[in-house]
Formats: structure tokens, sequence, C-alpha cells
């Protein structure tokens, strides 16, 4: 099972694709190189379309580490 690294939220882009998006998961993102002080990336969705986004438009899920890793300490 694949899982989503995130969701798109249509944020600083608000035309109608962007809209459409806004809400759904996304499975492969690459940053992009600029010559700005914005960092820019494109994301893919789990129908497998890519879609340029702004970081403010992506929202991380955390991510999971197992039990065993040492720094992780359960409180007893």
């Amino acid at each position: 099972m694949v899982r989503a690294l995130g969701t798109f939220h249509a944020v600083s882009c608000r035309d109608g694709a962007s809209m459409e998006r806004d809400g759904e998961d996304y499975y492969a993102v690459n940053e992009l190189e600029t010559r700005g002080p914005e960092r820019q990336f494109e994301v893919q969705f789990g129908d497998g379309i890519w879609m340029l986004a702004r970081q403010e438009d992506l929202t991380e899920r955390p991510t999971l580490r197992l039990l065993s890793d040492p720094r992780d300490t359960l409180s007893r």
C-alpha cells in the first residue's frame, strides 16, 4: 500500500484546476530549482497527474517511526 506524503490545499493558487484538487492527497513530490526565495514543488496525485505547488499549498503527513527506535521512550 502506498502512503500519501501529504495533502494539497489551494492556498496560493486559486485557479480551477487547483480548486478541484483542494484537499487531495499527493504521493510524490519534487522540489524545483527557483531563482527567487519562494520554494516551488511538483506534486503527483493518486491518479498520476502532476501539478505545480508552493510550500504553503502543501501539508506534510508526519513520518512514522518504529517504537524500537532508540530515540523513542515510553513513559510508564
